[in-house]
């Protein structure tokens, strides 16, 4: 995307960590789930949503995610290592 919505995505990126570390999961997906809108192909924006899911206990959904992310990236040793808790 154009540096103006890298800034944007970046931004929600941030604000949804802050959600998170508040267990405030909800809001954090929210704040991701925007993110992904502007910055469709963000490898870590996927990881977090993944880790978001799995907090919530909706594997399947991490799963899914993870997986995505995975094939963005398969040499991501974070992702691989994410995966391996399932």
């Amino acid at each position: 995307g154009d540096w103006s919505s890298d800034v944007c995505s970046s931004d929600l990126y941030y604000k949804s960590y802050e959600s998170y570390s508040k267990r405030d999961y909800n809001e954090s997906l929210r704040y991701l789930q925007e993110a992904l809108v502007l910055d469709p192909t963000s490898v870590q924006i996927y990881i977090r949503l993944g880790s978001i899911y799995y907090a919530l206990e909706k594997y399947d959904e991490a799963v899914t995610v993870w997986e995505k992310a995975y094939q963005m990236d398969p040499s991501n040793q974070q992702i691989k290592a994410l995966l391996g808790l399932l």
